[in-house]
């Protein structure tokens, strides 16, 4: 009896239970036992055969209970929430099961999601969106791990399939595609892990931001880890994937490079002005008759030009002058903008002599040796002419005298016939 009661306290100590509250129970109990095994040396009392049982089925079921609690809890889904839609207003284009469903929609285990074209979806879980499908996707709600049928997804802190291949990532973002018979897999933040269970000589391959493999759907063939570019980064981030989505994804901060723009600002509420009435007029004021306006044309005043003048730095006798720049206005129906134009000139003949230009000669050059520059200048040096234009006028060209070109020839015919040769009559003798 006593053994008995030191077993049943250091059960009650074990488990937090008070052996002062259970011990009248367990005296009353006792009380109620009767022997079965009698001795003679000594008596030994033990419980009936109802309480042992009793409390045999009481350990199984919390037992069986607490398996199945962890054998729920180790699977990462069970049920998730279509978050967002984002398509065009008044159609169906997202589907479970070939049902069309709107957001709020709850998907379990086993259940497809289907994304026809200009749609795509948010999938949250313990209010976190954890999965996003682009256009033309589709995806398989499995107990451990999101599967990838069709199209790309993108993954955060959670578990996917595609094909044969398993993506372990904890607090990492990744984006899975399907391109035919191969898979690809893209990590933009944190670590992953692939797995293939078919293929048992391939091991476990590790994946850091900015990498990416490709792999056959069945697992026999896996590629090597490449880096991608950052064009290829900048593109996944600027796509249907990561725009025009309201609720942010999870560990979406953790992406090096991600515009502000992937997220969507939330429209502001749409406030109406509401205009304020106004004053009425006092008793005493008489009211003004209204008076009527004619609205005058308005007549644009035309800009006047502007005529710049500048002094020259040339020497005497150069074909530049100070009237050599002019301002033209011109109007248009947007703005008015002045120009400036230059006038080339024929070239006058020049006031100095060439030995006035000339600055120094060699001493050395002989007068068969020195190459003489050509003088620009007129021989006698004389002032210009009446004939020539004054500054002020434009030069005149000269009309084209007309060309006379040959008649036109015919193609080569052939040979030319010989000339005919008319002979005079004959005469008669006389």
């Amino acid at each position: 009896m006593a053994k008995i009661m030191r077993l049943l306290s250091g059960y009650a100590s074990a488990n937090g239970v008070d052996w002062l509250l259970i011990y009248p129970f367990i005296k009353r109990f006792m009380s109620a036992s009767t022997p079965f095994v009698r001795s003679s040396a000594r008596i030994s009392w033990f419980p009936a055969p109802w309480v042992v049982w009793s409390i045999l089925a009481g350990c199984g079921f919390t037992l069986a209970t607490t398996l199945l609690y962890f054998a729920w809890a180790s699977h990462p889904f069970q049920r998730v929430k279509i978050a967002e839609v984002v398509s065009k207003a008044g159609t169906e284009n997202v589907f479970v099961d070939s049902k069309p469903v709107q957001a709020g929609a709850e998907v379990s285990v086993g259940q497809q999601i289907l994304t026809l074209e200009n749609a795509r979806v948010g999938l949250q879980q313990a209010e976190m969106v954890v999965v996003r499908l682009g256009t033309q996707s589709s995806v398989t709600l499995e107990r451990d791990c999101i599967q990838l049928g069709e199209g790309q997804i993108v993954v955060s802190d959670t578990h996917g399939c595609i094909g044969a291949a398993i993506v372990r990532g904890q607090d990492a973002v990744y984006v899975l595609e399907r391109l035919g018979t191969l898979g690809e897999i893209k990590v933009l933040a944190g670590r992953v892990e692939v797995i293939v269970p078919s293929n048992p000589v391939a091991q476990s391959i590790s994946l850091t931001a900015k990498q990416k493999v490709i792999f056959s759907l069945t697992g026999d063939e896996i590629g090597p880890v490449r880096l991608m570019l950052p064009a290829e980064v900048d593109r996944i981030l600027q796509g249907e994937l990561f725009q025009g989505f309201q609720l942010a994804l999870a560990n979406q901060m953790t992406i090096a490079g991600l515009p502000p723009a992937a997220i969507a600002p939330s429209p502001a509420p749409t406030v109406t002005p509401t205009s304020a009435p106004a004053p009425a007029n006092p008793p005493h004021l008489p009211q003004q008759p209204p008076t009527k306006v004619t609205p005058q044309p308005v007549v644009p005043a035309h800009p006047q030009p502007v005529v710049s003048s500048q002094v020259s730095s040339h020497p005497v006798g150069s074909d530049f002058s100070a009237d050599d720049f002019y301002t033209k206005s011109i109007d248009s129906s947007r703005s008015s903008v002045n120009r400036v134009y230059r006038r080339r000139w024929v070239q006058e003949p020049a006031y100095e002599s060439y030995t006035y230009r000339r600055k120094w000669r060699s001493p050395y050059a002989s007068a068969n040796t020195y190459r003489r520059r050509p003088s620009y200048s007129s021989s006698e040096h004389s002032a210009p002419t009446s004939d020539l234009p004054s500054v002020h006028e434009a030069p005149k060209p000269e009309a084209p005298s007309p060309i006379e070109l040959p008649p036109a020839t015919l193609p080569d015919a052939g040979p030319l016939p010989p000339p005919i040769m008319v002979e005079p009559p004959l005469e008669a003798p006389k």
